[in-house]
């Protein structure tokens, strides 16, 4: 069992000043007065990038977005989590509008996520322009190198997916005027940058951190992630060859944990052998909002967006009923429901509960508040909620409770199963049958799922699509897998508000704009000389 200790862990005053030095210098470098003034007492980013120390607590700068409130703390969810066609959002204002494809480009939502990837690639570029010419051990330079390029390459990886034309530069902006200017590109034109940027973290990367450093980005990382870049981009045979490396414990040995509940329900299976990246939580007493300073709200909070009603001080998230029938359209070999959907769905079976209630209690607090908001046509015994990534307590949790602003369980950006499901989906495509067939078994093996033996290309592509419902749901994926398979309006009809993804609830999904979110109007209208709005926004 790892102990779970935070690669921020160190002074945050001085990664705050960092990171505001970094800003000074940017707004004194607009008025030609203060350039020339010299203050004795101010931190510019000049006199900053001296030692081995900066080096690593500008890296620290770099990483600290990825765990705040306003990405994966809590509102990248309402983009990825939420936006799939597994799950029902509520409806509430700004909150769930990019979920519910009802989001403008003034919403907040939007421009939060917008802010922090970009705070993350302006740091990385920062850290790549000035710790070269730092006098420090070659070694660990490499390491504080590799890791920066692996987080630019990992925000611009989720800005091209989530914005697709943005203005991605590589160079480490020194005034206003560069931010604004920086030309606006495309997925063609980004994706070059990533892959250079994860081969050199590869290159430069460890395979393993001891225990005081746990999870900091490793050479499996870079290349999961670059098998991944490929994957999107439909390469299948350099995807295949990346994931492979992975698998064959060329970057470090992974596998896959025994308990598949484990990974989503405990902080003890936090950086397991199963993990290639993942974000860093640990439990907050305070509920700060989206601080982007070190060890300052490092807790998870979706809880309040994806748990029933009663158990948080929001609506109500439901999953859409096909997604439990997937799960339950076949036994283990032992004839049991697949302990993944146990894992990842709360519903009426026998022995259920929620937060430690059982499920007959449960219902009990759910019933009034979803016949309240959707009629008294509702059987709340019928209903399916999230289970996944919910650290579940003693008792009823409600808006200041621990599973609010407490819950330390890391989320999991990449781990092995996903790779072994990349690797099966890229070797069907290149007709290599017998490496999908056993890279598939050894996902289903983990739960004591019968054995696929399908060999023709296309139902077995359908059944490795399949296979990712029931292994990586409500994991953030959803929505790129369909984009990228390209049939997002076989799930999202356009113009039916009773499709598989609303159920009835009011949203309707355009296939010209609602593929990608509208860049945040403040942006645009603060360069419209460069950066031009995505379409149908």
């Amino acid at each position: 069992m790892y102990k779970k200790i935070k690669f921020w862990n160190k002074s945050s005053r001085i990664v705050y000043l960092m990171s505001m030095c970094i800003l000074i210098s940017i707004y004194s470098s607009c008025n030609d007065d203060l350039l020339e003034q010299s203050n004795p007492n101010l931190l510019t980013t000049q006199d900053f990038w001296q030692s081995a120390d900066d080096a690593e607590f500008g890296l620290v700068g770099a990483y600290s977005p990825l765990s705040v409130i306003r990405l994966y703390g809590r509102i990248l969810g309402l983009h990825t989590m939420l936006k799939s066609d597994a799950a029902r959002p509520y409806l509430s204002g700004c909150c769930h509008n990019a979920a519910n494809f009802t989001n403008v480009s003034s919403d907040s939502r939007n421009r939060e996520i917008w802010q922090q990837f970009w705070k993350i690639v302006f740091r990385a570029n920062q850290v790549i322009e000035n710790v070269p010419n730092i006098e420090m051990d070659q070694t660990q330079k490499n390491h504080v190198m590799g890791q920066a390029y692996f987080l630019r390459a990992f925000a611009g990886f989720n800005l091209m997916n989530l914005f697709e034309n943005i203005p991605f530069t590589t160079q480490a902006a020194e005034t206003i005027e560069e931010i604004l200017g920086a030309t606006q590109i495309g997925p063609d034109q980004i994706r070059p940058i990533l892959i250079s940027d994860l081969e050199l973290a590869k290159s430069l990367l460890p395979p393993s951190w001891s225990a005081g450093d746990l999870g900091r980005a490793t050479s499996g990382a870079a290349a999961g992630m670059l098998g991944k870049v490929y994957l999107y981009n439909n390469d299948w045979a350099l995807a295949a060859g990346e994931f492979e490396d992975v698998i064959n414990g060329v970057y470090g040995n992974y596998d896959l944990v025994a308990d598949y509940a484990q990974l989503f329900s405990t902080p003890d299976s936090d950086n397991s052998v199963e993990s290639l990246f993942e974000i860093q939580f640990e439990s907050n007493e305070a509920a700060l909002w989206g601080e982007d300073i070190a060890n300052v709200d490092r807790a998870a909070v979706y809880g309040m967006d994806i748990a029933a009603p009663g158990f948080t001080n929001q609506a109500a998230t439901r999953v859409n009923q096909w997604v439990l029938d997937a799960f339950l359209a076949e036994t283990t070999i032992g004839g049991e429901i697949d302990p993944r959907a146990k894992a990842t769905l709360a519903w009426d079976y026998p022995g259920s509960e929620y937060y430690s209630l059982p499920w007959s209690e449960a219902v009990d607090v759910i019933t009034p508040l979803v016949s309240g908001s959707e009629g008294t046509g509702v059987v709340v015994n019928d209903l399916v909620f999230i289970r996944k990534h919910l650290k579940f307590g003693d008792g009823i949790s409600g808006p200041l409770s621990p599973n609010r602003t407490s819950n330390d369980i890391n989320f999991k950006i990449l781990r092995f199963a996903d790779v072994l499901l990349m690797y099966a989906e890229a070797q069907n495509e290149l007709n290599n049958t017998s490496d999908a067939l056993a890279a598939l078994k050894r996902v289903r093996d983990r739960s004591d799922m019968p054995e696929i033996t399908e060999t023709d290309q296309d139902a077995l592509r359908q059944l490795i699509r399949n296979e990712r419902v029931l292994e990586l749901t409500f994991e953030g994926d959803r929505f790129q897998d369909l984009k990228r398979w390209g049939i997002l309006t076989e799930r999202f009809t356009p113009g039916d508000t009773n499709d598989l993804r609303f159920d009835g609830v009011a949203g309707d999904f355009d296939p010209n704009k609602h593929d990608i979110l509208p860049i945040p109007q403040v942006d645009v209208d603060a360069n419209p000389d460069v950066l031009n709005q995505n379409p149908g926004y």
